[in-house]
């Protein structure tokens, strides 16, 4: 039995987001105390520490004789050959966040989703833009200015119920991902005479929904979804501020979205 090629891609993708997180080889204490350094109002300075924190196995290690690398085996039999024809569903879909707690509210979110059809599973790989409204709140609303916005990437999959029923088809979803949480301080912070004006945050993403096509044809789809989804954040900044801010996220978000098969 061969193994559709797109899914090969789909667990390469997921093992990649998996692995993904923000760190550096700075150390510049808590996130909390940066950002309660970045309010208009704090008095004092906004200078962090800024110590070393490069990982043990970032020093230069002897050389080492070359071993032989035992050779791969061979995945032409298991793989469907990438020179067949490939027809996928693109899909375009926007969002609106009905909630959010408890530090951002999603204004907009769209994303782009490319996957294919296996019996009544449908496997995407999505990559989106979320722009969120810091909630007036929370203290975050002090410590960043204008509006913060997450880059994420990951896979879906969906259940048809009805796959043949091309006129109000329902299908449950599930989804897992990587994100990157991009903000600016309100004001700048100082730390060994380099100033920090902004940071980003690794996370993961997991989330689960229901939708309906409207109309779910051959080479023409269009719809509407409800999916409830949450954002853990990881432990460390690009910066290099121990993350003691923000825990996790949670939105529940419902969207339209249109699509071809290609």
């Amino acid at each position: 039995m061969k193994i559709p090629f797109f899914l090969i891609l789909s667990l390469l993708s997921l093992t990649f987001f998996f692995s993904c997180t923000t760190s550096s080889p700075r150390n510049r204490g808590s996130l909390s105390d940066a950002m309660d350094k970045s309010r208009d109002d704090h008095e004092g300075s906004r200078e962090v520490p800024d110590e070393d924190d490069s990982p043990w196995w970032a020093e230069e290690e002897p050389d080492q004789p070359s071993r032989q690398e035992p050779d791969e085996p061979d995945y032409n039999d298991m793989v469907a050959s990438p020179s067949e024809p490939v027809s996928l569903n693109v899909l375009l879909r926007g969002e609106r966040g009905w909630t959010g707690s408890p530090y951002f509210t999603s204004d907009f979110n769209g994303e782009l989703l490319i996957g294919d059809k296996i019996d009544h599973w449908e496997v995407y790989l999505f990559a989106g833009f979320d722009l969120l409204d810091v909630k007036p709140s929370h203290p975050a609303f002090e410590t960043i200015k204008d509006n913060a916005f997450t880059l994420s990437a990951g896979v879906e999959g969906r259940f048809y119920m009805f796959p043949k029923l091309k006129v109000f088809s329902p299908y449950l979803l599930a989804r897992m991902g990587g994100l990157f949480l991009f903000w600016q301080f309100r004001n700048p912070l100082e730390s060994g005479g380099e100033s920090i004006e902004s940071d980003i945050l690794g996370g993961l993403i997991l989330g689960s929904g229901v939708g309906i096509d409207l109309y779910h044809g051959e080479n023409f789809r269009v719809g509407m979804n409800i999916i409830p989804e949450a954002s853990l954040y990881g432990e460390e900044t690009q910066q290099g501020f121990t993350n003691d801010f923000f825990s996790s996220q949670g939105f529940v978000r419902i969207g339209m979205e249109a699509g071809a098969r290609f």
